[in-house]
């Protein structure tokens, strides 16, 4: 079996195209305080960290599944990424907040539904997240209590 880099071929995800592949990170979130008011936001992170997840330095952060549960039926989610760790529950949103596959005006397009409470829902998405960037949840409902998971490959 040839080593690693023997191999001449580049791995490409997306945009990105590096010699070496990425590692796969988990991200986890849990929104609670939408139980008490609107527009709280939590950063992912590890599993067990004290801390949200920043993108290492020089790489992107590939996401390519999203999982979801809540215990409220019809909950609807903002995601997106800032430059700064708001912790879990928070009442602003991250610095530099950038959402992800949503439009923020008048018409505000939530594409992220839990159908059915207490189900797990899968989404496969496609974002790239640059370096430095902290991702996070939004849950839209009033009374939701949301548990999130991100999959992804930081390359």
């Amino acid at each position: 079996m040839k080593a690693v880099a023997q191999y001449p071929d580049a791995w490409t995800i997306g945009s990105v195209t590096r010699a070496l592949r990425g590692t796969s990170v988990s991200l986890y979130a849990n929104c609670a305080a939408a139980a008490v008011a609107l527009d709280r936001f939590t950063t992912f992170r590890r599993h067990f960290a004290a801390a949200g997840y920043p993108v290492t330095a020089g790489r992107t952060l590939v996401v390519t599944r999203l999982r979801l549960w809540s215990n409220t039926a019809a909950t609807l989610l903002r995601l997106g990424y800032g430059t700064t760790d708001v912790g879990g529950d928070a009442a602003a949103a991250p610095a530099g907040a950038l959402y992800v596959d949503a439009d923020f005006g008048l018409n505000r397009r939530l594409p992220f539904v839990v159908v059915t409470a207490n189900v797990p829902t899968e989404y496969d998405v496609y974002w790239e997240i640059p370096a430095g960037g902290y991702c996070f949840l939004n849950p839209a409902n009033v009374g939701a209590v949301v548990l999130a998971e991100l999959a992804a490959v930081e390359v």
